[in-house]
């Protein structure tokens, strides 16, 4: 049999699982108290986890553009080509995400360090509450808890459909955070699904030293 469970502050998952005989397993997925849903699964020799810089990607190649929400509703609307120079990261996220919330740390600290020299971070926020109000109150708190210098804007209601559909430019959004860095020509140079938060050790050392070691180059462009 096989036991598996997590709980990261926000999600409380448990995967109970037979197995039928040495190459298939049938199981429970349980997500909190409310829902759950059958599974199976089958051995595959070959199978290879995707890579977190291969899950998102271009498909368009039109120059990248959107609007989302400034915390006040006015309207916030970013083009690539008109990045005045800079380097940028765009943040997908949303304040109810523990990795985002790693993430944005870091980033803080990116901007802190390089906003100066042309480096600009925003974020596009969705969250899991019904109103702008709450999604506003739930912000300010996040930017206040964490020491978030950088601009967060407002892309709507938690749904990677909806952030897939506001960035018609890319394959799809399928976790958040997603991190889109773009050079000083506009050109995007980098897509990240999902973040190595502190306590993936190695990873995070590994995974945060090749982001900053890009800002650098992309800066000196």
């Amino acid at each position: 049999s096989l036991l598996l469970s997590c709980f990261d502050g926000a999600h409380a998952y448990l995967f109970v699982a037979k197995f039928n005989n040495p190459t298939s397993i049938d199981g429970i997925f349980y997500s909190g108290k409310h829902w759950s849903t059958k599974w199976t699964g089958t051995v595959n020799e070959s199978f290879e986890l995707n890579h977190p810089d291969s899950i998102t990607y271009l498909v368009d190649s039109s120059e990248l553009k959107f609007s989302s929400y400034y915390l006040d509703s006015t309207v916030f609307n970013f083009s690539a080509s008109e990045n005045n120079n800079e380097v940028t990261v765009i943040q997908l996220m949303g304040t109810w995400c523990p990795n985002c919330m790693d993430e944005s740390r870091f980033l803080q600290e990116l901007y802190a360090k390089y906003h100066n020299d042309g480096l600009n971070i925003f974020a596009v926020a969705y969250e899991i509450e019904n109103s702008f109000s709450n999604y506003k109150q739930n912000i300010e708190r996040f930017q206040n808890k964490n020491g978030i210098e950088y601009l967060i804007t407002i892309g709507g209601k938690a749904s990677k459909e909806l952030a897939s559909k506001q960035f018609p430019y890319l394959n799809k959004i399928s976790a958040f955070p997603t991190s889109i860095i773009i050079d000083k020509k506009g050109n995007i140079r980098k897509i990240h699904t999902g973040f190595y938060g502190p306590s993936t050790g190695v990873y995070y050392e590994n995974y945060t030293e090749k982001i900053e070691n890009l800002i650098i180059q992309l800066l000196s462009e």
